[in-house]
């Protein structure tokens, strides 16, 4: 939209008494130094990112709230300014986060229509019930740059007996009818934990049943996430990709859609706070899919064809049969407690490969100030 339409669409409610119109975003900028063993300092190549995150947060009614998000990610050179990235938030060539209305229904239903992000399940790297989003969580991001899913989602809320009941419909990626998809979920609510069943149903997709929990047990927090898929329409090929003596050897697709697979990830959280601003967090995951291969001999077809239409997807984190993570934090140090040390390690159990990610997190901008 034009400036001057936002303008005009909300600009009423600035000069309400409650303030219904809250207006705001963040600005990321990033900056990398890509250097070679082969090259010297000097021909090091320098690569920036920005990105622009705005929102309009709007309460309409006492019993409808809009909300829009849009978020611009652009790499400019030094020659580019911040101010000219924030301009391009307005140019409409940008994919839309958040769009959604929220209202109520005779004070018990409770309806969202539009895009917006969501998450279901309880795995803190993998999550195998949560059948909302097509692309899986990328636990190496440090901010989740996922969008939103297009949906209208109705919420019965049972209060008395702390349950849940949520229908939706979702419209991502459907040009017809028959292209839309229906997830069930039923949340339960107890005082040690959460648990919940799901089911996700599609034409011409496979039909999904889900079991998640969270829990709490002494000083951890358990959790525990179980899918079984079938009728899985996602190619599994066997054989070997290889060539050799002149002639391409390429494995055959293997029909798997009349068989039950199941994808569980279970583990726990730790978390202790010392020396009054120390906090320490520690996590164990692990992760048994059956949907996966048990080595990486075809990990270079599996790729291939992920870019080929109709090929299949690919996902890293999903490709193989078994994984297991650990991961450490360490909040509060510094001279005022914002510096954090995170360290995640995820190893493929299937072929022994794996990735160590370390971050360093700090607010430099109070030290400047």
């Amino acid at each position: 939209l034009p400036i001057c339409s936002i303008v005009d669409l909300f600009g009423q409610k600035l000069n309400d008494a409650d303030n219904r119109l809250d207006i705001g975003g963040q600005y990321y900028h990033s900056s990398f130094l890509l250097y070679s063993e082969h090259s010297s300092i000097g021909e090091s190549r320098i690569s920036h990112t920005g990105v622009v995150d705005i929102y309009f947060d709007a309460q309409l009614e006492d019993d409808v709230r809009f909300f829009y998000q849009q978020k611009v990610v652009h790499s400019f050179d030094a020659g580019e300014s911040p101010i000219l990235l924030f301009l391009s938030q307005f140019s409409g060539d940008s994919p839309v986060d958040q769009l959604w209305l929220k209202f109520k229904v005779k004070n018990k239903y409770f309806v969202t229509l539009g895009k917006q992000p969501t998450k279901w399940g309880s795995g803190l790297v993998w999550q195998p019930t949560d059948f909302l989003n097509a692309q899986k969580f990328n636990p190496l991001e440090l901010i989740d740059q996922r969008l939103g899913v297009s949906l209208l989602k109705v919420e019965y809320p049972i209060s008395n007996r702390g349950i849940n009941l949520y229908s939706v419909l979702q419209v991502n990626d459907a040009n017809q009818v028959q292209d839309l998809g229906w997830l069930w979920r039923a949340e339960f609510l107890t005082e040690v934990g959460e648990y919940a069943i799901s089911l996700a149903a599609k034409n011409n997709d496979a039909l999904k049943v889900g079991f998640d929990l969270s829990r709490g047990l002494g000083p951890v927090d358990l959790r525990f996430d179980m899918a079984v898929i079938h009728d899985d329409h996602q190619p599994f090929y066997e054989g070997e990709f290889n060539f050799a003596d002149g002639l391409l050897q390429t494995p055959t697709v293997v029909d798997r859609r009349d068989e039950w697979m199941p994808q569980v990830s279970t583990g726990f959280l730790y978390s202790r706070s010392f020396k009054e601003d120390y906090h320490y967090i520690l996590t164990v995951e692990y992760l048994y899919n059956d949907l996966g291969y048990d080595n990486s001999e075809l990990l270079s077809w599996s790729i291939i064809n992920s870019l080929i239409p109709n090929g299949g997807s690919f996902s890293p984190l999903y490709y193989s049969q078994e994984y297991v993570t650990i991961g450490s934090m360490i909040t509060g140090f510094g001279a005022d407690n914002d510096v954090s040390v995170n360290v995640l390690v995820i190893g493929n159990l299937s072929d022994g490969s794996g990735v160590v990610q370390g971050v360093y997190s700090a607010e430099v901008h109070e030290a400047l100030l």
